[in-house]
């Protein structure tokens, strides 16, 4: 336990990995809301509206935006699940390994993501189903969020590391 990673470097993790998937979905981004704004400003035009080919522009473009959003983000972190790290774990020389120190698997690596996302997952879940699933994702998110906190008692554990039975450690670390 002792070699276990404490908040701070895993929070400077996140953050790395923040900024990284932040450019990654400004760039995917960029490249849907040309390719909406196209096809928005043709469906408008075809509208015959006065104005329907740049309501149809503007409508796509901010729909590129967020779908550029929305795709790049959750790929980034499913790094995580195949992995063990992301590029700001990697970065920092830290990685995601079984709460005994030992090399994790993906099966782990899995266990972990879905249970640390399980807000995300069950907010879109909701979104697309349009039922009180949603709701069960923000309560979700928000035991995940103070479950970060646990990383600050001695055993340095996250509750999703509790439930998957994974730690962060140091890479050098694992054995």
């Amino acid at each position: 336990m002792e070699k276990r990673v404490g908040f701070g470097i895993r929070l400077g993790a996140y953050l790395i990995d923040l900024v990284i998937a932040g450019i990654l979905a400004s760039i995917l981004s960029i490249v849907f809301a040309g390719l909406f704004a196209t096809i928005g400003a043709g469906v408008g035009n075809a509208s015959g509206e006065e104005y329907g080919a740049a309501a149809g522009g503007i409508v796509g473009f901010i729909a590129g935006l967020t779908a550029g959003f929305m795709v790049a983000v959750p790929l980034y972190f499913l790094m995580e699940a195949f992995l063990g790290y992301t590029l700001g774990k990697l970065i920092l020389g830290i990685a995601i390994a079984k709460e005994d120190g030992t090399k994790g698997d993906i099966k782990d690596f899995f266990l972990r993501y879905a249970i640390k996302n399980s807000g995300t997952l069950l907010a879109l879940l909701g979104l697309l189903t349009l039922s009180f699933i949603g709701t069960l994702g923000t309560i979700a998110s928000l035991a995940i969020f103070v479950g970060c906190f646990f990383v600050l008692a001695d055993k340095k554990q996250s509750f999703h590391d509790m439930l998957s039975k994974t730690a962060v450690f140091k890479k050098e670390d694992i054995a």
